[in-house]
């Protein structure tokens, strides 16, 4: 008999850039599916941004990472929030695309650390992981040709050398 395993949350939320999926984004993922049935993660996509992975690079990151057809993880592409006066009515609007997908609104939100996650606390539960490594981190050691293998998840290393080879890092 297969044991029943009750989860903390039905939904849990998880917004960034993943310029480029990093450890500690994967830390914050993993934490969130332990504790949620469902872990949504919201892609922030800006097309005019100049990031050295566009979102379908970045998808596949994820996908490799986690698996491609894992049943409680929900990829969304989102608009860029930008942390500004508007976060209130971008986040509402974002709610509102949870509804299309999810019957319920997220009743946690998961961010790498206490300056991410500021603007979410009066709407949900909020869960700090505390990662202190960040994308820019990341892309500065890819740049300077430094061995980022403890950095990222080994599955992505493709698409990083993907955006190296095409020069757009």
């Amino acid at each position: 008999m297969k044991e029943l395993i009750v989860k903390e949350y039905n939904q849990g939320l998880y917004i960034n850039k993943f310029q480029p999926l990093h450890n500690g984004h994967v830390e914050v993922i993993r934490t969130m599916l332990e504790k949620c049935v469902t872990g949504i993660v919201c892609i922030e996509n800006d097309p005019k941004s100049q990031h050295p992975w566009d979102i379908s690079d970045r998808i596949e990151m994820i996908e490799r990472t986690f698996g491609k057809n894992t049943p409680n993880i929900v990829v969304l592409p989102i608009p860029a929030i930008y942390y500004a006066d508007n976060w209130r009515i971008k986040l509402l609007k974002i709610t509102d695309i949870f509804r299309r997908i999810q019957p319920h609104d997220p009743e946690v939100f998961f961010s790498l650390n206490r300056e991410q996650s500021f603007c979410y606390e009066n709407f949900m539960t909020v869960i700090n992981c505390n990662q202190t490594l960040t994308d820019s981190m990341v892309r500065t050691e890819i740049k300077g040709n430094r061995s980022v293998e403890t950095l990222i998840p080994l599955e992505i290393i493709p698409i990083i050398y993907r955006a190296i080879d095409t020069n757009k890092l």
